[in-house]
């Protein structure tokens, strides 16, 4: 699964989700998720792993990072950012009335919404390509589909069943990683495994 940022004229659609086979590389599959408020920003600083300062119009704003990792490498001051804007704040539902989801690293945009890929794996795992992905020659369904389920001493973000075209039964556990950082042409991930997860 490969999940990276783009950002549209109108400033609504954000996320664009790619999910293939690596001998499918090549076929074009983008499906959007949506974010409302969106604003532009350029990075100032990161006084701790939860907020961020950021210039808006000028005026300087704090909002919420909603991705705990370090992104030394992202989070530089004077990176073009973009927040989602949350009006309720005014009314004291929320701490803060922004949340830092994007950010730019030259011109290739990242997602920063550590929530993001457990939406969009969920989503997923309940399309027509997921189905055709995880079954057995596309044929039968996937239920039960569950998030942050135990199993043993282990916790996956997401849990279902595989039901064959032959009505055979076989439990499934996925592991989702968001990948906010990239060497190479690759996304990487810095993030270790939870314990007994799979980092794949």
């Amino acid at each position: 699964m490969i999940v990276r940022a783009r950002r549209d004229g109108t400033g609504g659609s954000f996320l664009v989700r790619k999910m293939r086979r690596p001998e499918q590389l090549h076929v074009r599959e983008e499906i959007e998720m949506e974010y409302v408020g969106i604003v532009d920003g350029i990075f100032e600083s990161r006084p701790n792993r939860f907020i961020a300062h950021v210039k808006v119009n000028g005026e300087t704003v704090v909002s919420h990072v909603k991705n705990t990792g370090r992104c030394r490498e992202l989070l530089l001051p004077g990176a073009r950012v973009f927040l989602e804007y949350h009006p309720e704040a005014a009314a004291g539902k929320r701490k803060t009335a922004y949340d830092l989801i994007g950010v730019y690293k030259g011109d290739t945009l990242i997602n920063m919404d550590s929530q993001a890929p457990n939406r969009v794996a969920f989503e997923w795992v309940q399309s027509e390509q997921g189905a055709a992905f995880l079954l057995p020659e596309g044929r039968g369904r996937i239920r039960n589909l569950r998030r942050e389920v135990v199993h043993g001493d282990s916790r996956f973000d997401l849990a279902f069943e595989l039901e064959s075209g032959d009505r055979t039964v076989t439990p499934a556990f996925m592991e989702v990683k968001g990948v906010p950082w990239r060497k190479t042409a690759w996304p990487c991930s810095r993030t270790p495994p939870r314990s007994g997860g799979s980092n794949t």
